[in-house]
């Protein structure tokens, strides 16, 4: 097909060079003969041509777009045609001073951008040998589908294998996370694998962000210069225009006792800035997931509380309802049900209780009043755990309820059960510390839409202590009650 742009060109469509995510590249030929490359981008709602159309400085390193323009549904860049790909070299046995020489180049493209581009997606299918040279191609590419509003090509924003932990944490790229995805290759090229090997997106989002960085049988300059590629902070990385020359020197290990020495001591100053950044991100991540959870957490809640409210409504038109504290409060003659506001649970007060079996995100507590009978009881209360007690790691809510040990004689009795919040004291009732409690109710699941048997149980209670009738249990556990702990 003939494609006329700024110049024109002829594109053999039944020559494919290369596909991927972003469409396929064909062979195309000049007005001058000239060999050459035409990539067809899909065109997609929200990213308009001037995102691919990027100004790039004159580099034997970056590969130019010598044309542009549009074919029926697809953007097409006219570029020279390379003779082959990192990626089809590295199939082949790459010896330590090529590897050294091919990394030093690829340094030398992303310096000469002077750090106002990013390319976003280096990996080394992007890295082609044009003219005796090794250059990076694509740029554009990846900030155009970071524009798009098309989930599907959105999921190709960039390569697990190579992507930064800030593109995993989907915080702004930078040019340091050009110089990870270089950090990634170099150590590819350099020890025979990827330090982090995935296989699944799950596995490569822990180890891009938590993994330790793989033992490498390099010189300890070599060593060194990898791993601060690889820092988990984007702040520490060295700049491109730093490592041209430290790869090209990368392989040699001074003979001198003093200098041997100081590169060890380098080597081990930079693995413990990339273990304390590496702990310092799974502290951020495990801060950053909480939040997230207890959100999760509050919204599921206010649906299981507003199906309650809805219910005794139905039943009970008289019955009011009303928010108080951050939580919700109802009202039926005598009786009171009060639901309090959700409180996030920090996992280090938890675990320090010594146990580890289940998490704990948040905190709330259900009760049912009314006025005190003339052995004084009032009411009970059920705590309400929002955890990961049947499975790890699915968390939902759960409703449970304690109660004194039968050799404790408390002086107030108003309440039985009662509600602990999470803690030492919950902890004991379960069996792993010294407690004076012990459970009464058995965790029971609150499913969002499968509340029925939860609600008729509170709107039960609450018609009870409306007519003052509501009475302690006379058997403690209450019975029918499944009394167990963590099932891990």
């Amino acid at each position: 097909m003939k494609l006329l742009f700024a110049s024109e060109w002829d594109v053999q469509t039944d020559t494919v060079l290369g596909s991927g995510g972003f469409g396929k590249v064909c062979a195309a030929t000049g007005p001058d003969g000239c060999a050459a490359a035409a990539k067809f981008v899909p065109k997609e709602p929200g990213a308009a041509r001037e995102l691919l159309a990027v100004d790039l400085p004159e580099s034997d390193h970056v590969v130019p777009v010598i044309d542009f323009g549009e074919s029926g549904k697809n953007w097409v860049l006219i570029m020279p045609r390379a003779q082959e790909s990192l990626d089809d070299r590295m199939k082949l046995t790459i010896e330590l001073p090529e590897a050294l020489d091919i990394l030093g180049q690829v340094a030398q493209g992303l310096a000469d951008l002077g750090g106002s581009i990013v390319h976003r997606d280096l990996k080394p299918r992007n890295i082609l040998r044009l003219n005796g040279k090794w250059a990076i191609c694509d740029f554009g590419i990846s900030r155009y589908v970071e524009a798009t509003t098309s989930q599907e090509t959105r999921k190709l924003f960039f390569t697990a294998p190579y992507a930064a932990p800030e593109q995993w944490r989907n915080v702004r790229a930078t040019p340091a996370t050009d110089v990870y995805a270089l950090g990634i290759i170099a150590f590819e090229l350099c020890c025979g694998s990827r330090p982090f090997p995935g296989p699944s997106m799950s596995d490569y989002r822990e180890q891009h962000l938590h993994g330790a960085i793989p033992p490498m049988a390099l010189t300890s300059r070599m060593s060194g210069l990898i791993t601060e590629c690889l820092y988990k902070d984007a702040s520490t990385r060295p700049p491109a225009s730093n490592l041209v020359a430290r790869f090209s020197s990368a392989e040699e290990e001074s003979k001198q006792p003093g200098a041997r020495l100081l590169a060890m001591a380098q080597q081990a100053v930079v693995e413990s800035q990339a273990e304390t950044a590496r702990r310092q991100e799974v502290s951020r991540t495990e801060a950053e997931t909480l939040t997230e959870r207890a959100a999760v957490a509050e919204s599921a809640l206010k649906l299981i509380v507003g199906s309650l409210v809805e219910a005794i409504s139905a039943q009970a038109p008289d019955a009011t309802a009303s928010s108080k504290n951050g939580g919700t409060e109802i009202h039926l003659g005598t009786g009171n049900i009060s639901i309090q506001r959700v409180v996030v649970v920090s996992h280090e007060p938890w675990h320090r209780s010594n146990l580890p079996g289940f998490h704990v995100v948040a905190y709330s507590a259900i009760a049912v009043t009314q006025s005190a009978n003339a052995r004084g009881y009032r009411g009970r209360q059920h705590s309400l755990y929002y955890c990961d007690f049947a499975q790890e790691w699915q968390f939902a809510w759960y409703e449970l309820g304690f109660m004194w040990h039968a050799f404790m004689s408390p002086s107030d009795r108003s309440y039985f059960p009662i509600a602990l919040p999470p803690g030492n004291e919950a902890a004991g009732a379960l069996g792993k510390t010294s407690s004076p409690f012990q459970l009464a109710l058995a965790f029971q699941e609150l499913r969002v839409g499968e509340t029925d048997s939860f609600n008729d149980k509170w709107m039960g209670y609450l018609a009870q202590a409306s007519l003052q009738e509501l009475t302690e249990a006379t058997e403690q556990p209450e019975p029918g009650q499944q009394i167990r702990g963590p099932s891990r």
